[in-house]
């Protein structure tokens, strides 16, 4: 189980790429659009993806030899959806989420940085989807 949760955490080998968190997000920007493509419940999809990935998290930490690793890269994923919950998609909403999250999740400036400091898959998570919720919000203000 622990290498099946690794190779999901770290989207196989993305997460060891060089800036694999934004490579991260540029491949979930596609799954975005899939969604609104489909019309596909993104809420429910939304739900589904960070109980999932914490479970993924939870299970795959414990053979990483660092709290936060940076091959993991799930959070990114998690995080950048949360970013685009409904939001109009455009290419200006796009670019602008992509820009804003990516920032809030490099300097994660205010609670962000109060999540991150939270142990094991609770603060890998929760400050990628803080930066998420932010993100969101500030994108609101500009469309």
């Amino acid at each position: 189980m622990s290498s099946i949760a690794q190779r999901m955490v770290t989207l196989s080998k993305i997460g060891y790429v060089p800036a694999s968190g934004t490579v991260a997000t540029i491949i979930t920007l596609p799954v975005i659009f899939a969604l609104s493509w489909l019309e596909l419940d993104y809420t429910l999809f939304l739900g589904i993806a960070i109980v999932s990935g914490f479970a993924l998290l939870r299970a795959s930490l414990p053979y990483f030899l660092r709290n936060d690793p940076h091959e993991v890269v799930i959070d990114e994923v998690l995080g950048c959806l949360v970013t685009f919950w409904a939001i109009p998609l455009s290419l200006h909403s796009v670019l602008l989420g992509f820009l804003v999250f990516r920032i809030l999740d490099i300097f994660k400036p205010w609670i962000i940085g109060y999540f991150e400091r939270l142990p094991g898959a609770w603060g890998v998570l929760l400050d990628d989807l803080a930066a998420g919720v932010c993100a969101n919000l500030i994108i609101r203000l500009f469309i």
